[in-house]
């Protein structure tokens, strides 16, 4: 899709011929990309109606899109463009046990609760200075959560990418 000239955004589709597995023609949204600056601006949606309107030209009587589990907006995006739950995959990576035992460095636990009467003062003050947000002036308790990553990848849309490990067992492998 185009806004004056330049390229905002694109989607990139299939189509699934009917099969003992899945008995009708379906389209798959393989991919949908806008520009940051054109997000909230209704492009994903004219895209996906577009997509839609093309796939059902085709003859496929439904259409599929997969999001991660762990971008809660994407899944709203699409729930408001008509999508729902269908199926849900589960993942294992194998050969990985020695990534949930204790780091080199011992620790075991990546996140740890922390309730207001367990809050240190300077980690409450610390976190109202970064975030400009005081949860100790509610009315209604507050949960904190400390989180100590004990491995940290760099991502980009391909899962487990070699010599991208940018922190390995609590220590960060880069410069800050």
């Amino acid at each position: 899709m185009a806004y004056d000239g330049e390229v905002v955004g694109h989607l990139t589709g299939s189509l699934t011929e009917p099969s003992a597995v899945r008995p009708v023609k379906a389209a798959t949204l393989n991919g949908l990309y806008v520009r940051p600056a054109h997000r909230r601006g209704r492009v994903g949606a004219r895209l996906v109606a577009e997509f839609l309107a093309w796939a059902g030209a085709q003859g496929a009587v439904q259409a599929e899109v997969a999001a991660y589990a762990a971008n809660p907006e994407a899944i709203r995006f699409y729930e408001r463009q008509g999508f729902g739950a269908h199926a849900v995959t589960l993942r294992h990576v194998l050969g990985r046990k020695a990534e949930v035992e204790a780091g080199a460095n011992g620790q075991t636990d990546t996140v740890e609760t922390i309730t207001q009467v367990e809050l240190s003062q300077e980690d409450g003050d610390g976190f109202a200075a970064r975030t400009g947000f005081d949860p100790r002036q509610l009315t209604t308790p507050y949960l904190y959560f400390r989180v100590r990553p004990r491995r940290v990848q760099a991502w980009r849309e391909v899962e487990e990418l070699t010599g991208r490990d940018l922190m390995r067992d609590g220590e960060w492998s880069v410069a800050d």
